[in-house]
């Protein structure tokens, strides 16, 4: 009668999602992965992690500088005044407040100390005098 059943169907790929219904499989969408066969849905980055391509069963540790929130796709730099010199931040306040006598740049790794002639007299601040 032209019936098929499930036992024609195909497990659903790694690094993939598959709706249902005959569609094809998806690739999990950067922010995500797909770290096992079978996914009706990818998972989330966790916070901390990112993934910036397409189709991927691993999410990559969140650079310094930055940090992650959950499905990250790119990470976000620390504020101008404040460093991340860790990998794996979360949020924002997961970046230090640059000490007074140095400046931290939009994005920086760490702070850096004022040159001669130069002062910085408060914290959080992106910029020597």
């Amino acid at each position: 009668m032209g019936w098929t059943g499930q036992h024609n169907c195909s497990t659903c790929p790694e690094t993939k999602w598959c709706p249902g219904g005959g569609s094809l499989p998806k690739l999990c969408a950067g922010g995500s992965k797909g770290n096992l066969t079978g996914l009706a849905n990818c998972f989330a980055c966790e916070a901390g992690k990112y993934q910036d391509a397409q189709g991927q069963s691993v999410c990559r540790e969140c650079e310094k500088g930055g940090y992650c929130t959950e499905s990250t796709v790119v990470p976000t730099r620390c504020a101008p005044g404040t460093f991340g010199n860790r990998t794996g931040r979360e949020v924002q306040a997961d970046c230090f407040l640059c000490p007074a006598g140095s400046a931290c740049a939009f994005g920086a790794e760490d702070h850096a100390l004022c040159p001669a002639g130069t002062f910085a007299n408060v914290s959080g601040t992106p910029d020597c005098l």
